[in-house]
């Protein structure tokens, strides 16, 4: 699936380092129940969780655009925000 497709209402579990831009993103999945984590290198901190839409974090960082098939259960990590998206 690319993810430029799916509804940017669609709901992402994510960390206020995410939110507030104070680290990048580098972790990304679709789960199995079809959820989107986004989390950046603190990695998923629930002391610090947020809920926001995918059209966020679009907004936050365009480079998840690049993330054009992805499917359910999968997941992806890059180094830093200028290195390139990797399945894991």
């Amino acid at each position: 699936m690319d993810i430029n497709n799916v509804s940017k209402d669609t709901a992402v579990i994510t960390t206020k380092f995410v939110v507030e831009k104070t680290s990048p993103i580098v972790y990304i999945s679709f789960d199995e129940e079809g959820d989107f984590q986004v989390f950046s290198e603190e990695g998923a901190d629930m002391d610090h969780v947020k809920v926001v839409t995918l059209g966020d974090i679009l907004v936050l960082d365009k480079s998840v655009c690049q993330l054009t098939d992805i499917n359910r259960g999968e997941r992806f990590y890059r180094e830093n925000q200028t290195a390139p998206w990797q399945k894991i």
